[in-house]
């Protein structure tokens, strides 16, 4: 994202004289982004020993050499920190790549044994303020292994939750609200994975990527993006650009004045810039796997659709790699304030889903595609429309039989020919290759230039 953010690498044992070279690789859009370094400072100790501004223990990706300052503890196997390269997954959630690193137990080390239990204490968090706060990390784990995430207030140990059953083969999101009571306390957090030794397979557990968030965890497949925070859902890293967490200050005209959860110029949302170089680029936000219930879900959020005619954004539901459903589709320019969307998802019996959201890019017209405010509602399909209506995933039927003029007062329409224009052209379509036509028609709205009328008729704006 547009905002500083602190770094360490040590260097080990060098004998001068020496180069330190940085390398910046820019992607398909370089025309409008940038990889900047400031402030280089250089230790003759250790990074482990070394604290930077802005860096916090409520974040960690592991792949600091400190490893955020987290301890292994025993009491009977070690935590092994990996890579792809080395470890039982070819990557980490981080990077998604096989340089990144994650923590590892496995049934494989030495000291490993049914029952033997790994764990990794957290730094401390100091004279914590009262209220509840939000434990995330990624997990996978096989072979009958257990995790377990216990708090320690002042020296009282309290089980958070425990994981256990089945195989989770890639990343998963583990989170559980953490309710402090009394303002001022310290408290600390373990990470405990207890093994399970099975002749035919070999037992895992990894862990990846910590966060502690203010206020309690969200729902599954809601976020507000407060806190520079993406909750339970992630960003598809083979998407040709990618969406970004931003705020009304730091996205500099490049995305809403304004989130919609606080209304505030500090309050967070995720957007993509519009540009030329962007041109057709698909990016996708997807949630973590959610149950399925045989009442369905009422999946709603706020949008801002702004300056590209031909922008679209798409709401599918993914249940397994060949099977995905499109549910909502919205095409165009829709102004730079927050707008309304909501889609039904039907119900199942059984198995799992992820809600996809695709955002692509038409013609680069110097916008954006922003979103906030996430919810997904459990309560059932049945009262969930589609909203806005227009945003129908099918096209309206095509017929060459000539539409019926409405019959009634001149300000009643048909249905079959209603069109206010406030979303897209209601299914009616330019004829290409007439050559009577000196112009083309096109969806527009007050700009201050003598193009159109000041305002519309529908509703005086």
């Amino acid at each position: 994202g547009n905002r500083w953010i602190p770094a360490k690498v040590h260097l080990g044992e060098l004998t001068p004289p020496y180069n330190l070279k940085i390398i910046g690789v820019l992607g398909r859009d370089n025309q409008y982004s940038y990889v900047s370094v400031d402030d280089f400072l250089f230790y003759e100790k250790p990074c482990d020993n070394i604290t930077l501004p802005g860096d916090s223990i409520k974040q960690c990706d592991l792949e600091d050499n400190n490893k955020c300052g987290w301890k292994d503890v025993g009491p009977d196997m070690e935590f092994i920190y990996k890579d792809g390269n080395s470890g039982a997954l070819d990557h980490d959630h981080t990077y998604s790549t096989d340089v990144g690193h994650y923590f590892q137990l496995s049934s494989n080390q030495p000291e490993a044994g049914n029952g033997k239990k790994g764990a990794l204490q957290l730094p401390v968090f100091k004279n914590m303020d009262e209220g509840d706060y939000c434990f995330q990390l990624y997990y996978a784990r096989w072979g009958g292994t257990k995790i377990i995430i216990q708090v320690d207030v002042d020296g009282e140990v309290e089980e958070l939750i425990q994981v256990a059953g089945g195989r989770v083969n890639d990343w998963e999101i583990l989170q559980v609200t953490h309710s402090n009571f009394v303002p001022g306390q310290n408290f600390t957090y373990f990470i405990e994975g207890v093994m399970a030794i099975k002749n035919d397979t070999t037992s895992i557990i990894a862990i990846d990527d910590f966060s502690l968030g203010n206020g309690a965890c969200p729902e599954d497949g809601s976020c507000e993006f407060e806190d520079s925070h993406l909750c339970t859902w992630q960003t598809d890293p083979t998407s040709e650009v990618q969406w970004r967490l931003t705020d009304g200050r730091l996205s500099e005209g490049h995305g809403p004045e304004r989130d919609h959860t606080s209304n505030k110029t500090t309050g967070g949302y995720i957007v993509i810039e519009d540009y030329d170089l962007h041109t057709g680029a698909i990016s996708r936000l997807l949630s973590e796997m959610i149950d399925n219930d045989v009442e369905g879900f009422c999946f709603s959020f706020f949008f801002s659709m702004k300056g590209d005619q031909q922008a679209k954004l798409k709401i599918s539901v993914q249940e397994d790699l060949n099977t995905t459903s499109l549910l909502w589709k919205l095409i165009g320019a829709h102004g730079p304030n927050w707008s309304y969307g909501q889609v039904a998802i039907p119900g199942s019996t059984e198995g799992q889903f992820s809600i996809v959201i695709e955002a692509i890019i038409g013609d680069g017209a110097n916008g954006w595609l922003a979103l906030d405010d996430l919810h997904l509602d459990s309560s059932g399909a049945a009262d969930c429309g589609l909203k806005p209506s227009v945003a129908t995933p099918s096209p309206l039927p095509e017929t060459t039989t000539p539409m019926a003029l409405p019959t009634t007062t001149e300000h009643t329409h048909a249905n079959t020919v209603k069109c206010d224009f406030n979303w897209d052209m209601c299914g009616w379509k330019m004829i290409a290759g007439d050559n009577d036509d000196n112009f083309l028609w096109s969806i527009g709205g007050p700009t201050g230039s003598d193009t159109g009328p000041n305002k519309d008729h529908t509703s005086g704006d």
